[in-house]
């Protein structure tokens, strides 16, 4: 391959780049290559599409760079699949690939870059670019400024004084900024300024915002100091508004422009009972384990909504009137067997789990279309299992302690996943289930022990031994599901389980050191050391 620098070949580079053009010219047409009918010195004089000159040419062009810099399809297909950091090796290749690459508008926004003077020299027609690092300093940040102009997407989250946004390029369209930690700078009039500014991602900023502009369709508050008297009506292209750990007010809900269809709502303070009724358009709403949310707001939301996303919410609001709702998540919640009866019949996708108030008397109405369903953690019984949709495909029914034996899959032929780790199906549910294609991991629940499991170790004939934080070893036939041979008691919890090599030794680590045990079928030995004395006993006990 003809290196860039090679000394020993003198003007390799323009014979490179004009092998490099009649390589592309032979690729992309079948006429004679201009280049070459115009040098009468070359070989290739108005045969650039015969077989003789293309042999020539791919014999002196490395293949990689003729994929990269000699078809403008492949090309830009391999470098779609890589990133700013990748354009380090590629621009060494070959001066014809360094070309093609700082053609490229780049918008790499996962590397960060330290010096973007640098970034700029290397990559001339980037558009997009995490910046690491910005020096304070008036004669490197003004150079840095220069190097940013033509950028439209920047994410400056490494966190900058107000002094950097002053320079920011005017053609911004995306900007992710995080100010840092013991300041609260005030953002305003310094983006007044991008009018192209559609998405913004704040972190720690005090938000004056009328100053924001009106062209923002996504703006993302995080942490952020909103001033009681700020107003949302300005910007009337709003379609997306997060507000993470940030207070807002009646009077600032209130101002939340009409144009609204995603609103997401995290660790943030709301009155009680607030109506969203003048958004008419939300199609998402998500506040996470806030208490403020109402059967009042859910009441207010419009018949529009899509997906609504209430863990913890400690109401008992009525579903029915959203007749567009598909995905709801009130895990953790009040939701008991009547709001149950409330939902819709368009939901896909349900999560109730962990909800206290779902008895075994619960079922679930008519959800033609429902696919993916938790349940987990909760009180329901058969019932309910009974009265779930045909099409469903996703189950989590965790730790459901009033589902019986009785309870029967066969009415799920679409189920293709089964999470049921601590619920009690019958081994025969759970076989037919793997036999129509269901991924089931576990196989039923053991019982007969109360402690607190602390390690597992599996011995080679399949049975399970279990360590608990009472020091007590336990023999099991998973099999079988049959009851636990009690194998020694020490008094202090058992942290780790291993078992050796060629022989059901299992060995377990506790406070007072390590300790062995045979397990054979009907009996096992324990040899050990407990806090310097040696012991050795024998404990005798049926394993099924």
């Amino acid at each position: 391959m003809v290196q860039a620098s090679d000394p020993a070949r003198p003007g390799c580079h323009a014979a490179g780049a004009k092998l490099l053009d009649c390589t592309w010219c032979t690729f992309a047409s079948p006429s004679p290559c201009t280049l070459c009918a115009m040098d009468s010195s070359s070989d290739a004089v108005g045969a650039c599409a015969s077989d003789i000159a293309t042999t020539a040419v791919m014999d002196v062009v490395p293949p990689v760079v003729q994929l990269l810099a000699g078809n403008s399809v492949t090309g830009a297909t391999v470098l779609a699949c890589l990133n700013a950091a990748d354009t380090r090796g590629l621009r060494r290749l070959h001066p014809a690939v360094a070309e093609v690459v700082a053609a490229v508008p780049w918008a790499d926004m996962g590397t960060p870059v330290v010096d973007v003077v640098r970034w700029r020299a290397a990559l001339p027609a980037a558009v997009g670019v995490r910046v690491g690092h910005l020096s304070e300093r008036p004669d490197e940040l003004a150079a840095a400024a220069a190097a940013l102009a033509g950028v439209i997407h920047l994410d400056l989250r490494e966190r900058v004084s107000e002094a950097v946004l002053v320079l920011l390029p005017p053609a911004l369209r995306v900007l992710k900024v995080r100010a840092l930690n013991y300041l609260r700078p005030v953002f305003g009039a310094s983006v007044a300024r991008l009018t192209a500014l559609v998405s913004l991602d704040c972190d720690n900023w005090e938000v004056q915002m009328d100053s924001l502009p009106p062209s923002l369709r996504d703006l993302r508050l995080t942490f952020c100091r909103i001033p009681s008297t700020a107003d949302f009506r300005h910007l009337s292209a709003l379609r997306v508004l997060s507000c993470t750990a940030t207070e807002l007010s009646s009077a600032i809900v209130s101002s939340f422009p009409p144009s609204l269809e995603e609103l997401f709502v995290g660790g943030t303070h709301l009155p009680a009972g607030v109506s969203l009724a003048h958004l008419p358009l939300l199609r998402v709403l998500r506040a996470r384990f806030y208490e403020g949310i109402t059967a009042v707001t859910v009441a207010s939301l419009p018949p529009c909504l899509l997906e609504l996303v209430l863990p913890g919410l400690r109401a008992a609001p009525s579903f029915a009137h959203l007749h567009a709702l598909q995905k709801l998540d009130i895990r953790d919640s009040d939701c008991g067997d009547a709001l149950l009866a409330s939902l819709p019949p368009t939901l896909v996708t349900l999560d109730v789990s962990l909800s206290k108030k779902l008895t075994p008397a619960a079922v679930l109405p008519h959800l033609p279309v429902l696919t993916t369903l938790s349940v987990s953690c909760t009180e329901i019984g058969d019932a309910l299992v009974a009265s779930l949709p045909a099409g469903l495909t996703t189950l989590g029914i965790v730790d459901c302690r009033r589902v019986t034996h009785g309870a029967t899959l066969d009415h799920l032929p679409a189920l293709r996943e089964l999470r049921n780790v601590g619920t009690d199906l019958s081994p025969t549910a759970i076989a037919a289930c793997r036999g129509r294609g269901c991924v089931a991991p576990a196989d039923g629940v053991l019982r007969g022990y109360a402690g607190n499991v602390s390690c597992l170790a599996v011995l080679p004939d399949g049975r399970l031994v279990s360590g608990d934080r009472g020091g007590a070893l336990q023999v099991w036939d998973v099999r079988r599901l049959g009851k636990a041979c009690v194998v020694w008691g020490v008094g202090s919890e058992a942290w780790v389980l291993a078992v050796g090599s060629g022989s059901s030794r299992p060995a377990g680590k506790r406070g007072g050191g390590l300790q062995c045990a045979t397990v054979g079928r009907g009996c096992c030995r324990l040899r050990g050391r407990v806090g310097g004395a040696h012991s050795q006993g024998n404990c005798t006990g049926h394993v099924a």
